[in-house]
């Protein structure tokens, strides 16, 4: 088991370097593309053909959702580089869980004596990383409009208990909900506390 979490250990690396330097072009790309679609740089330009024709049918998809939801086709590069970094989160996310499991169930059976302590941290942190996933998948659940879906239906039943109260708690700022946020990192707070009290 130990080869097969060093191998994961490599991936996330790997995926975490990989992925900050996608990042980093798409948001270039995307404030070209928004400069194009403000006219700042004007859609004739060399610049202006090369968006219109190479980037703008690959923002399409996004574009009908967004205009749909009422903003505007100037804020659809930014919405597609937000969507890109919740995919890629979402990817080392669910890898870096794997991989936690992997760790509580290789130190839960080569301890001995200490094996349950290992496997109630294993389910303490299962525990936290699925309530994490399943903010994780309300977000995004709710950002491209599958809210209804069976899944994202599960993931507001296990969320909801801990996200209305800080709902009521937290000031009001429009329409942007800051719950799941703040609630994220409650959560992974909240975590490292009780893992460190074992």
């Amino acid at each position: 088991m130990r080869p097969l979490i060093d191998l994961l250990d490599t991936l996330i690396g790997g995926l975490r370097t990989g992925f900050t330097f996608v990042l980093a072009v798409a948001a270039l790309v995307a404030g070209l593309a928004w400069a194009v679609r403000t006219k700042r740089v004007s859609p004739f330009s060399a610049v202006g053909r090369f968006v219109r024709t190479k980037l703008d049918p690959l923002l399409a998809p996004i574009e009908r959702r967004v205009v749909r939801s009422g903003s505007t086709s100037a804020s659809v590069p930014w919405w597609a580089l937000l969507c890109l970094f919740v995919v890629s989160v979402g990817a080392l996310l669910v890898l870096g869980f794997v991989r936690d499991g992997l760790v509580g169930i290789y130190f839960a059976t080569t301890r001995g004596s200490r094996g349950a302590r290992g496997l109630l941290g294993l389910a303490i942190s299962s525990t936290f990383g699925a309530l994490q996933l399943a903010l994780l998948v309300r977000v995004i659940a709710s950002w491209v409009g599958g809210a209804q879906s069976s899944v994202a239906r599960l993931a507001t039943r296990l969320t909801e208990w801990f996200l209305a109260p800080l709902r009521r708690l937290l000031p009001s700022f429009g329409s942007v909900d800051l719950s799941p946020l703040i609630a994220w990192f409650l959560l992974s707070l909240l975590q490292g506390a009780v893992l460190s009290a074992l």
